[in-house]
C-alpha cells in the first residue's frame, strides 16, 4: 500500500537520489537563491524535503551527497505529517 506521504517523492517529477552513508534516499532538492538589486547571487539556502522515516538516524555533519555535490547536514526539522526538511550546506 502506498502511503499519502510517497506520492510527493516521485523519481519522474521532482524527486531525485541522494545518498548518506553510502545509502540512496529519495529527497526533493531546493537551492533557494536571493538575488541583488544588480542580478548577483548573494546567498543560497539549500535544503532537501525527505521523508520522516528515512531521516531518524540522521546526525549533525552527516555527509549528504546530491547532484555530486557533497553538503552536511545542519538541521533536521520533522513536521509531524510524514516529512522533514534538512537544511544543508557545503561548509562542515
Amino acid at each position: 500500500m502506498i502511503r499519502a506521504v510517497d506520492e510527493f517523492f516521485n523519481l519522474h517529477d521532482f524527486a531525485e537520489y541522494v545518498k548518506v552513508g553510502g545509502v540512496d534516499y529519495v529527497a526533493i532538492f531546493d537551492d533557494e537563491s536571493i538575488i541583488s538589486d544588480n542580478n548577483d547571487v548573494v546567498t543560497s539556502k539549500p535544503q532537501l524535503i525527505m521523508k520522516a522515516d528515512d531521516v531518524e538516524e540522521f546526525a549533525y555533519n552527516d555527509e549528504i551527497i546530491v547532484r555530486d555535490t557533497v553538503y552536511y547536514i545542519k538541521q533536521i526539522m520533522p513536521d509531524g505529517y510524514g516529512f522533514a526538511t534538512i537544511i544543508i550546506s557545503k561548509d562542515m
